[in-house]
């Protein structure tokens, strides 16, 4: 990421007893049009289904910031368009990625200086062709002001048979809070908050990991869904009910 020079240098020693002058910062500036702050583009994913929205190199030293997410369209009708936000940020030496729902003024707060802002699209299923799909970005220093948590669909409408385990165990991702189950179906909804479906967590996905925590579907209800605790890293879903089920899983997250 390359560098550049600091925008606010340090203000010069002020004589003793001289009070300090605070600068009288202008409404236009470097920042005006700049789309490393701020970026809104045309839905033109690449062979692999991902596409950079914004990319802001090093900008000063890491504080925390805030990117807000939107999604723009005109479209007469659409099956799906699922896009997930892919955040490479870095301060110093060490960089680190976390993904989230692309959702219409979501927002996530991290320490950083620098950050790429990709988006990967699945199950996009455009019926009606109208002025097109556009997806923006916006970063500014300073923490979110609070609100709906930032998430991550981890599984989106599957299928469950009666009295059986999900085949494949799920990786709980990075920045992970909590983690929600919520039936798709009406007629999954008992089945789902019941005493006889049951989610577990892994320390590995190996034959030697453990239980961490398990926690079933009556009591998902009551305690707003399972806290990841600090040896979770893999979801089990098992369904003892006698009915086939329907289900999305998803994490709230950090930040």
């Amino acid at each position: 990421m390359a560098r550049r020079t600091l925008e606010n240098s340090i203000a010069p020693a002020q004589r003793s007893g001289v009070p300090p002058v605070a600068p009288v910062i202008p409404s236009s500036g470097w920042w005006t049009g700049n789309n490393q702050l701020g970026n809104e583009v045309a839905f033109a994913p690449d062979a692999n289904n991902r596409q950079t929205i914004l990319k802001l190199e090093e900008w000063g030293p890491p504080e925390v910031w805030t990117v807000s997410l939107f999604l723009t369209h005109e479209i007469a009708a659409l099956n799906a368009f699922d896009v997930t936000a892919e955040l490479d940020f870095g301060a110093g030496g060490a960089t680190q990625i976390v993904q989230m729902d692309w959702v219409n003024g979501a927002q996530i707060s991290v320490p950083m200086n620098a950050i790429d802002v990709i988006a990967t699209f699945k199950n996009v299923d455009i019926t009606t062709i109208g002025s097109g799909i556009r997806l923006g970005v916006q970063v500014g220093r300073g923490r979110r002001a609070g609100g709906t948590a930032p998430t991550l669909t981890m599984l989106d409408n599957v299928f469950l048979a009666a009295n059986s385990i999900f085949p494949e165990l799920v990786e709980i991702p990075a920045f992970a809070k909590r983690i929600h189950v919520v039936p798709t179906l009406i007629s999954s909804i008992a089945s789902v908050y019941s005493n006889l479906f049951f989610v577990a967590t892994f320390s590995g996905n190996a034959p030697g990991a453990h239980n961490a925590q398990v926690i079933s579907g009556d009591l998902l209800v009551a305690n707003d869904g399972i806290e990841v605790q600090g040896a979770s890293r893999f979801i089990k879903i098992t369904n003892l009910t006698p009915d086939d089920v329907r289900f999305s899983l998803y994490a709230e997250l950090f930040g």
